[in-house]
């Protein structure tokens, strides 16, 4: 099974249209009971998506993570696999796998190499620690068919995506993506966030735009998640 693990750090933002918020579900985890565990199971099979809350040193973890990812992009950006999205927005990305970084980049960026390190061991804790409780849902769950066996055996695939945005706003296109579904066993992201980067310098700012980020269509609507 695969999972991907996805990131987003922007340079400034995303465009996207005006649309609903969406607040999806949020769990902790670390105190989570047998009700709120069926609640849980009951919104993903309703809408396939669930926060999780609660998570120790996310916030530092997420912002070191972040933060060297985008001073690594900027000054060494032969290391990024670029793509020019349909509305002129610029994605770098930065990929990775159960071995952990490529070598150059983890010789040419050591800071970004230790805290991918620390943000790739808390999400696999993360990951095994929702496997755990999934599979305490059901009393029919043995090791072939465990949730947290597969995530600790299977294929994973990490990504930290960083998106710029068009110079100027006169793309035609609404999204810089079309809607689509991602393959795999699932997907294991952190909320975004925004940077500055000027003369070699990296600044975290506000969102500079309340309808940047991530558009979902749940049960035919489509809305716009809320951090």
């Amino acid at each position: 099974m695969v999972r991907v693990s996805s990131s987003l750090s922007l340079f400034v933002s995303v465009a996207a249209a005006a649309y609903p918020t969406f607040t999806i579900p949020a769990f902790d985890l670390n105190t989570i009971d047998w009700a709120a565990t069926h609640r849980l199971v009951s919104s993903l099979e309703a809408n396939g998506i669930v926060a999780f809350q609660g998570i120790p040193h996310l916030a530092t973890i997420r912002r070191d993570v972040l933060h060297s990812a985008t001073a690594c992009a900027s000054s060494e950006s032969d290391l990024t696999q670029f793509k020019l999205l349909q509305d002129g927005t610029e994605r770098r990305t930065f990929s990775a796998d159960t071995r952990g970084l490529p070598t150059d980049i983890a010789d040419r960026c050591p800071d970004y190499k230790h805290a991918h390190a620390a943000y790739t061991k808390l999400m696999d804790a993360t990951l095994a620690q929702f496997g755990r409780v999934l599979d305490g849902s059901t009393a029919s769950s043995n090791h072939t068919d465990s949730l947290e066996a597969m995530a600790a055996t299977g294929s994973h695939l990490i990504h930290n995506h960083l998106y710029s945005n068009p110079e100027s706003n006169t793309a035609t296109q609404e999204f810089s993506f079309q809607l689509h579904t991602d393959r795999g066993l699932g997907l294991l992201s952190t909320a975004p966030l925004f940077f500055d980067v000027s003369d070699g310098q990296v600044t975290e700012v506000a969102n500079p735009d309340v309808n940047s980020g991530l558009v979902l269509e749940l049960n035919g609507r489509v809305g716009h998640c809320a951090s």
